[in-house]
């Protein structure tokens, strides 16, 4: 969190977002360790294989109160975990996929094009 602040500090911004567009990452359940904040910061300290980076920089963003936007189809921030840190700090979250909806009306309407129409 440290880096966040001196990023903050450095572009001389009072304000920031958090926007994970990395790649998708491997599926995850939700499991014990996101059932809430007090496990998943137990998690955290114990290096719990079932916190994703996603999570770890959400949690990060969130304890900062920075919004976090989750761009790609990860189990993120849908967990009692980092819900319950978002309204804790009332910091919005929010996302699942920047291109779902792009990709299904791509397929839907590709059925009735030519090929080579669509990028």
């Amino acid at each position: 969190m440290a880096d966040i602040e001196a990023f903050r500090a450095a572009a001389g911004v009072e304000r920031l977002v958090m926007i994970w567009c990395a790649s998708t990452e491997s599926f995850l359940r939700a499991s014990e360790v996101h059932s809430s904040l007090e496990r998943f910061e137990d998690g955290l300290r114990g290096n719990d294989p079932n916190i994703a980076p996603s999570m770890v920089y959400a949690y990060a963003a969130l304890s900062l109160g920075i919004p976090f936007a989750n761009g790609a189809p990860n189990l993120t921030v849908d967990i009692p975990a980092l819900t319950e840190l978002a309204r804790r700090q009332g910091t919005p979250i929010c996302g699942k996929d920047f291109k779902t909806g792009q990709t299904l009306m791509k397929t839907i309407s590709r059925r009735d094009s030519k090929p080579g129409c669509w990028g």
